[in-house]
């Protein structure tokens, strides 16, 4: 994507960070193989896809690359530091529901109690009233 499509489709480069750790944690799977939460330069394209998308523009995910490639290289660290902190409080919050998640399973095993279905619900509701 040439940088008159991306002023052609009035983009402007995601920051603040419109993107959460809720987001990046819907990303990484509890039961799947993916397990990680994305870096700091993926938050920073998918903020960007999202731009990209809420502006009606459809760019192909090389195009996309390139694009936030050149745009990273040139941000303040600033703007690197907040989604890099972005990405750091989604680590924390991952750990604290895997080791809930080993506490329930070791709970259900040991009590064969089937309390898991709700148990993104409960961990996200537990850190929104914190």
């Amino acid at each position: 994507m040439s940088e008159t499509t991306a002023t052609r489709c009035g983009v402007e480069f995601p920051f603040p960070p419109r993107i959460s750790i809720y987001d990046l944690l819907s990303k990484a799977s509890f039961s799947g193989n993916n397990k990680r939460i994305p870096n700091a330069f993926i938050t920073y394209r998918m903020s960007l896809q999202r731009e990209l998308v809420s502006k009606g523009c459809k760019v192909s995910l090389s195009e996309l690359s390139i694009m936030a490639s050149n745009a990273w290289k040139h941000e303040s660290e600033v703007v690197k530091q907040a989604y890099i902190n972005l990405v750091n409080d989604a680590k924390v919050l991952y750990k604290e529901m895997s080791l809930k998640k080993q506490n329930i399973t070791a709970l259900k095993d040991d009590n064969n109690i089937d309390n898991s279905a709700d148990f993104l619900n409960n961990v996200v509701s537990d850190n929104l009233n914190s």
